[in-house]
Parts: C-alpha cells; structure tokens; sequence
C-alpha cells in the first residue's frame, strides 16, 4: 500500500491544487491538499467502516467561496492584531483590515487563500511537506519569509504537524491550524456533546473589537475552566464560545494541552503542542454565517470543535507579552500533535 496517494483536487488558473492522502496501517486516512495547506479530511475506523471527524469542503470551488478558515494553516499570525497596525523597530505598518477595524489570520489573502506547493517526504511514517514564500509587503507584512509545515502520520494514530520559517527582515510570525474536528461525524454530528479538557489556569481578556487587551485573568469561576473534563454544550450554552487560554507549562515543549473525547469514551483525541496559548471556538454560528452568505450546508450548529495552539495574540502591540518577531539568521518552529484513539 503507497504511504502517500497523491491526486489533483481541482484547478486554480492555470495551477493544479493537488490533494495528498496519508494512510497508516490501522486504517486511519488524513487528506490535505495544497489551496491553504489545509487538512480537508481525516477519517478514523468506525466498525466496518470508517467515520468522517474533519468539517470540509469536497470541491475546491467552495473552499474559494466565503471563507470560514475550514481546515487551514494561518499565518503570517493567527488570531487578531488590533487597529491592523503595529509598530517595529522604529517603523509603522498598517496591515489589511479585513475583521472590521483589526487583521484576522493572515489578512483577506493570508497562507489560508495561497496555494502551497506539496511534496512527498516520507519516511519510516508517511509525510508531506508544504511550502510557501510569502513576499515583502504581503498583506502589509514586513520581509519576505519563507514558510513550510510538514504533516506526519504515524502508526500510532498521531497526526504531527511541524511548522518552520525564515524571514529576510524582522516580522510578525505566528502559525497555526484551524482544523475542525467532530468525533460524532461529520456533516450531522453537533460537537455539543463531547468532553473537553484543557491545561490551562488562566485566559486572555478581550476588548469589544475582540482583540486581547494583554490582561491575563484565571479561569477560576468563569465559563473557561476546562480544566476538569466538562461537556462543551454546558459551558458554552447555546451560543458562540472562544476564549484564548493561556496554557499550562513550558511554551517552549511540547507538552500536552488538551483532551476532548466522547461521554462514552469511545474515541478522543489529546493535543501536544509548543504554543503560549489556545483559542477554543465552538462554531456555534458556522452554518448560519455560511447560509447567510448563500452558501448551501447540512451541518448543524456547533458543527466542529477547532482548537489553535498559538502564540500570543496581538503580541506585536503588547511589549509586555513574550513576542512573536522573527528575524534574520533565526528560525521559527512549532509543533502541533493530535493523538487519537478509536
């Protein structure tokens, strides 16, 4: 059985999008394709068959549509960066404003809407790694970085994804994915029900744009202590629920960050990850956000459960945070492990 099956997903211009398929020996299947270097699907063995647990897309046409990030990699940063504008060393930026009056993932072309270029680099396990050039000026970004992720899968049911980067000019670097996931199924399931754990004693508050203010409060009586196992539908109510956390531990290991399974504990999944801090978001509103754009859905509320081990938000305008600047001679790293069970 070929680790990697590779096949064209669909056509942007003249370009092909090519989708890459990694396989384990238990059956686990994981597609990612090059438009935004994005998870589309991951499939897990469920009695004779196999469940969908991946909120995607199965056209490309659709992922070109209204943009709800689905399966992405985000960069230059994730999350928002306040007034779309920061100051380094001495000299101003103005990015692209495309959430309201602050820059969200990336900006309105950010590593989500580019295609990258995929190449099987499997070993022992198979991998593809995906890379892509962002240019000087690229959604207002200072320098021209050259960025990548590498997707692993391994036999042990773990999906890896390592991210690097290098930059010709001090900038903002902050990466991460935006992968859904539904252990009940996709499209039907409602992610409402399952238990969700995360290592975490404190989160970021937020101002009414939603952007951190760089204040750090504890979780202690609020809606985001998860740090006992506790059922999403319950402390989020029948609303949106996003809080950032700050995560437990060493920012520079990786170490385990959250947990989410099934009441019956039939399948799960933990994350590992590198990251400072984490935004837990419900998508509560996704099918409606995407019905009222025209965009035609069977998925329910609460659709998927996306987890986004990250730096710290808006960091660039918060000196009192530690900061995501990447300059010359430097490299950037992350990593982010998903670790199921079935």
């Amino acid at each position: 059985m070929e680790k990697v099956n590779i096949h064209t997903f669909g056509r942007l211009g003249e370009n092909a999008v090519k989708a890459f398929c990694l396989t384990n020996r238990n059956g686990m299947e994981v597609e990612i394709i090059e438009y935004g270097a994005r998870i589309r699907s991951l499939k897990i063995p469920a009695g004779s068959g196999k469940k969908e647990i991946t909120v995607g897309f199965d056209s490309l046409e659709r992922y070109l549509g209204y943009n709800v990030y689905f399966g992405a990699i985000l960069g230059r940063t994730a999350n928002r960066t306040a007034g779309a504008a920061f100051s380094l060393d001495g000299k101003t930026y103005q990015l692209s404003a495309n959430a309201g009056g602050s820059h969200l993932h990336g900006g309105a072309q950010g590593f989500d809407r580019v295609l990258w270029h995929g190449e099987d680099v499997s070993g022992d396990m198979p991998a593809v790694r995906f890379t892509y050039t962002a240019k000087d000026g690229e959604e207002g970004y200072p320098g021209t970085v050259h960025v990548s992720v590498t997707y692993t899968l391994d036999d042990d049911n773990c999906l890896h994804l390592d991210f690097g980067a290098s930059s010709e000019q001090a900038t903002p670097v902050d990466m991460t994915t935006h992968v859904y996931f539904n252990l009940n199924g996709v499209p039907q399931g409602t992610v409402e029900n399952e238990l969700v754990q995360v290592h975490a004693s404190n989160y970021m508050e937020k101002d009414p744009t939603l952007n951190v203010t760089g204040k750090i409060l504890p979780v202690e009586g609020t809606a985001f202590d998860l740090r006992s196992p506790e059922v999403l539908g319950k402390v989020a109510g029948a609303a949106v629920f996003n809080p950032i956390l700050v995560l437990d531990g060493d920012a520079g290991q990786t170490r385990e960050i959250a947990r989410v399974s099934l009441p019956d504990g039939s399948c799960g999944y933990t994350i590992s990850a590198t990251g400072y801090a984490m935004q837990v978001f419900n998508a509560y509103a996704v099918a409606a956000d995407l019905k009222s754009k025209g965009v035609e859905t069977d998925l329910p509320v609460a659709c998927g459960l996306c987890l986004e081990p990250m730096g710290f938000p808006n960091a660039v305008n918060l000196p009192e945070l530690p900061q995501n600047i990447l300059r010359p001679g430097e490299n950037y790293s992350h990593h982010i492990k998903f670790a199921f069970w079935f």
